[in-house]
This record gives structure tokens, C-alpha cells and sequence, in this order.
């Protein structure tokens, strides 16, 4: 099918405006093949039979169908993602038909000769087809390489939203910025203009060359004192126990930002804050957590309740204020803290399908799965590529979490030198974590089972060299600069949309943990402290916190179990015994 027939005007008047009126349009437009018609109206039976509406009820727009697809996966759906994939490309294709469809996402036409060219120039095969739907838009626009500027991004941005079923408009509009520069940075034929990367981002606060000097300088003073706990002072009253680890002063100093933002934006002039004096008070306490509580729809909330015992900890050991207002403080960080009730409803919910034996089955065999498709395709390739190397790398992600339930940061951080270690003569394989880098200070050594040895060894081999390319980096998993490693977005990203899409359940990174913590507790309802050892929680009482209600379930269904036993067994079996 040409693009001039992909993109021309509808044959017919008006424009459908519901995927029912849409289907009746491609099944009465004469251009198309009868069995292209029957495919084309096949698809939108489907998407609107996975979606559980109605055809009347579906609006024949781009905007209203890529939600659609956003909100479901093949497994969710009981397709194979070829099968998917081929749905919502026949539906983009219905939709093109009526005109809906401006930036297509397969298109016969290639670019123009100018933009062939351009392209050609390329080394990196990612930039070179990342732009290619770009080149694509501009040929169809009539826009030569030259002529490309800021506002011909706005456009290509306003037509991917618009005009086509794109997952994520904005972010393949930045990403289009982002790989522009890049080759104008490494192609010097490229042209050299530079265009807007837009930051989508919301702050809720200014940054922090907005205060007075000395109020920076004394949040340095004040974050010093935690770094080294206080304890070279005479006051060892107020000292702090122990020295705070990077992190936490990362998320300490994130915090005072969010406060001291608050107060901006509820009226305070950021030139009368010369001091943790004059932002650390009832008044002002009162004043930014109130700010922080109406914005979580009034409900106790776990960020506020951070923010309140920030607020006790300067007021108490960096301002020494009097018990008074610590009371004051106090007071209002109990109204802000939300009940300790275990786990949050949205991750019990997340958990939910995990309990059915079947979709349980399907997550602990995906990493084998995905592996045994990779060694299939490549077989038929003759050798790996990239694609099924991020394939191969998703499988060890989640093998690694399965096996070993981490948290994120461990994961991302985990080092060749460091944090794997291969015993000699084919023996066993190790991951280890110092206590110096687990959020409770405790170390961690876990032997991987063979299965996972063996593909991690497979992924050192022939898939992490296709990744890294020529750069040389210690990380397991690194990233795309020279010497960095993966960020914690992208592989939250890559596990969470895996899952997603091969087992239609939604598990983020950490949900991994509290997996583990179910399937603990299925097969021994009172087995808290095995829970707390895996997991690596320094007290029982955080075990008991976070799955309090889980082992009920198990205790109930192994309460019934014995019942059905005893039934089966006969009135002799409920005789007490001698």
C-alpha cells in the first residue's frame, strides 16, 4: 500500500466519529480489498472486545484509541504480542483510512534524497532510526534538513499527538530533540542548529539559589552535623547515634527543599529566610505542612509525615528549641501520619492477581521464556543483535529479583569487580552487598542457583558486549554514556513494561520483595522470621508491620485444608490421641 493511499482524503462524508461508524466506512470503501476490509474491521471488533466497550462507545480518534492501547497489555488481553501489535497497527490503518492518520508509524515512502543522505552519516543505529520517522514527516511536509528548527519540533510533536498512535507523543518529541543534537554533536555535516529538549517536569519549588546566602550556609552546616552524626561534640545528648548514610542526606536535603517551597508558594518571601530560625517554627511548621495536607486531598500522608519529623529533628537537635514547640511539632506530625497498616492498598491490589497459581507461574517462568526466545531468534539471525540483548538483559532483571529480592538501588548497582564472584573450577556463583551499601546496614550474600548462573554467564558472554559496545564499564547492567550505568528509571521501565506486556500483571521493582514475602507466608502462615531474613529487615516488628493481614489468608486457607482432610480421614481422625 502506497503513502499516497494511506494518507489520502476519505472517500466519504462525514468523518467517522465512533469506531462503529468507522468499521461500517471500511467495510463500504470501495479502494480496499475485501480481505484488507475484513482484517481492518476484525481489528476494531477486537480492541473494542479487549477493552470491554462497545464500538458505539469508542471515539474514532488517535487521542482515544492510544488510550486504549495504553491501558491494556497482550496478556491482559490473552494475545501474543505479534498478535497485538498487528491489532493496533490495523487499526491505525483503519484509521488512516479516514483520514485520522498524518504520521503513520510504518510508511512505504521513504525520505527524501536529502534526508537519505543525512541519515546515511549516522554510526549509531539507534540515532539512525529514531529520526528516521522524523525524516519521514519532514518529507511529507516538504521541510528540508536545513529549514528543521524548534518550531518544526512543536509541529512534529503537535502531529504525533494528534495524528498517529504513537505510546508516548511528548517523550518521542524529546527524544527527536535529544538524538538531533547528539548527531550534530558527533556529525559534523549534520546541521548544526541545536533544538529545545522541553522539560515536561513539574517543580512544586524554586531552587535553592533563591534563599539568602545564609540560609544556605547554615543547611550545609546542618547537613554536615548529619553526616558525621555530631558525635565530635561535647553535646552528646543531641549528638545523632550514628553518621547518616549519602542517600538519606539526599532525601533529608529533597525534603527541606520541598518545605521551604511550601512556604514560597503559600506567601512567605524567600529574603525573609536568613535562617533555620525563621523557617523553623509552630507558625511556619503549621503553615507548609497545612500546604502539604490540603494538596493530598487532606488524608495523612507518608511525604508529609517525612517532612514533620524533618521538622522535630532541626528543631530539636540542630535548633534545640524549647518543649513547647517541640510539643507544638509533635502534635502536628501525628495528624499527618498515616496509620502503620502493612503494605499500601495499591501494592495489595498489585499482589492480587499473583495469588491466582497460574498468572504466579507465568512471572516465575518468564526469565526462562525470554531466554529460550532469544536463542531461538538468533539461531534463525545467525547471530545476536542489540534487541534481543536487551531481551536476554530484561531476563536476568527479573531472574536476578526473583531469585534475589534487592532493592532498585542494589540492583542498578551492582558492580563485575565488586558485587559477583564466581568460585573457581565451575564453582558456585555469589552475590554479595556490603552493609555499607543496604538501606539496614546489613550485608548480603545469596548463592545463585544454577539456572541463574548460567545466564548470567551467557549474558557476560554474547549479549552485555552488544550493549556496551566499545566503551569499557565494570556495571552489570550499564548504560548508554561512557562509564555510567543504567538509571533507575529505565530498568523500573523495562521490568515493569516486561511484566506487563508477557504477563499482564503490573510489578514494579520493589513489588518483588513483598512477593517474596507472600510466597513465604503461603506455604508457612507463621514463618515472620524467614520473611525478615530474606528480606533483610534489621527488626521483626517491620515484618510484622508490612505483612500483618497476608498471613491471615494463608492461615485460613491452611485451616480449611486440615477441615477437608479431617472430613476425608473419618470420625477417627478427630478421636484425641493417648
Amino acid at each position: 500500500m502506497s503513502t499516497e493511499t494511506l494518507l489520502a482524503a476519505p472517500a466519504f462524508a462525514p468523518r467517522p466519529t465512533t469506531l462503529a461508524e468507522l468499521r461500517r466506512h471500511v467495510l463500504a470503501n470501495p479502494t480496499l480489498p475485501l480481505r484488507r476490509q475484513r482484517d481492518l474491521a476484525s481489528a476494531l471488533n477486537s480492541l473494542a472486545k479487549a477493552s470491554g466497550q462497545r464500538l458505539e462507545a469508542i471515539a474514532a480518534t488517535p487521542e482515544a484509541v492510544r488510550a486504549l492501547f495504553g491501558s491494556m497489555t497482550p496478556a491482559q488481553m490473552g494475545h501474543r504480542p505479534s498478535r497485538w501489535r498487528n491489532i493496533r497497527s490495523l487499526v491505525g490503518a483503519a484509521l488512516a483510512t479516514a483520514g485520522q492518520i498524518s504520521v503513520p508509524a510504518r510508511i512505504n515512502q521513504p525520505a527524501s534524497p536529502a534526508w537519505e543522505a543525512l541519515l546515511g552519516l549516522l554510526t549509531s543505529r539507534d540515532t539512525r532510526y529514531r529520526m528516521g520517522r522524523f525524516a519521514r514527516y519532514c518529507t511529507g511536509q516538504g521541510i528540508a534538513p536545513e529549514q528543521v528548527d524548534d518550531a518544526v519540533l512543536l509541529a512534529f510533536g503537535a502531529a504525533l499527538q494528534a495524528g498517529s498512535l504513537v505510546a508516548e507523543p511528548a517523550r518521542c518529541q524529546r527524544e527527536t530533540a535529544v538524538q538531533w543534537n547528539r548527531a550534530a554533536d558527533s556529525t559534523p555535516a549534520w546541521p548544526q542548529r541545536r533544538l529545545e529538549v522541553l522539560d515536561r517536569r513539574l517543580y512544586y519549588t524554586p531552587s535553592w539559589d533563591t534563599y539568602p546566602a545564609s540560609l544556605l550556609q547554615e543547611v550545609e552546616v546542618w547537613i554536615g552535623r548529619l553526616s558525621d552524626g555530631g558525635l565530635d561534640e561535647l553535646d552528646y545528648e543531641t549528638a545523632l547515634a550514628q553518621p547518616l548514610r549519602p542517600t538519606t542526606l539526599k532525601n533529608r536535603r529533597a525534603l527541606l527543599r520541598l518545605y521551604l517551597g511550601s512556604l514560597v508558594l503559600t506567601g512567605m518571601d524567600p529574603a525573609e529566610m536568613l535562617d533555620f530560625r525563621s523557617v523553623v517554627t509552630s507558625s511556619r511548621a503549621l503553615q507548609g505542612l497545612t500546604f502539604f495536607y490540603k494538596r493530598g486531598d487532606s488524608k495523612p500522608r507518608h511525604q508529609v509525615a517525612e517532612i514533620a519529623r524533618l521538622l522535630i529533628g532541626i528543631a530539636r537537635h540542630h535548633l534545640k528549641l524549647p518543649e513547647d514547640d517541640l510539643r507544638r511539632l509533635r502534635t502536628m506530625a501525628s495528624k499527618v501520619t498515616p496509620d502503620k497498616r502493612g503494605m499500601t492498598e495499591r501494592n495489595r491490589d498489585r499482589l492480587l492477581p499473583l495469588k491466582n497459581d497460574q498468572t504466579l507461574q507465568r512471572v516465575l517462568n518468564l526469565p526462562e521464556v525470554l531466554c529460550g526466545e532469544v536463542e531461538q531468534h538468533a539461531r534463525k539471525l545467525g547471530a545476536a543483535n542489540t534487541a534481543l540483548a536487551r531481551q536476554w538483559q530484561s531476563a536476568l532483571l527479573i531472574d536476578l529479583l526473583l531469585k534475589v529480592p534487592m532493592r532498585l538501588a542494589n540492583l542498578a548497582g551492582l558492580r563485575l569487580d565488586t558485587h559477583l564472584l564466581r568460585l573457581p573450577r565451575g564453582g558456585d556463583s555469589f552475590l554479595m552487598l556490603g552493609e555499607t551499601e543496604t538501606k539496614n546496614g546489613q550485608p548480603l550474600e545469596a548463592r545463585l542457583p544454577a539456572s541463574t548462573a548460567q545466564m548470567l554467564d551467557r549474558y557476560l558472554a554474547v549479549y552485555r558486549p552488544l550493549l556496551l559496545g566499545e566503551q569499557a564499564s565494570a556495571w552489570l547492567f550499564p548504560g548508554r554514556t561512557v562509564g555510567s550505568r543504567k538509571s533507575h528509571d529505565a530498568l523500573r521501565h523495562q521490568i515493569t513494561g516486561t511484566l506487563a506486556e508477557r504477563c499482564g500483571v503490573a510489578m514494579h521493582p520493589h513489588l518483588f520483595r513483598h512477593l517474596a514475602g507472600m510466597v513465604i507466608l503461603r506455604r508457612n502462615p507463621a514463618a515472620h522470621g524467614l520473611v525478615q531474613r530474606t528480606l533483610g529487615h534489621k527488626q521483626l516488628s517491620s515484618t510484622m508491620g508490612f505483612y500483618t493481614g497476608m498471613e491471615t489468608t494463608q492461615a485460613i486457607e491452611h485451616y480449611q485444608d486440615t477441615l477437608l482432610a479431617l472430613s476425608q480421614a473419618g470420625p477417627s481422625a478427630l478421636r484425641p490421641r493417648r
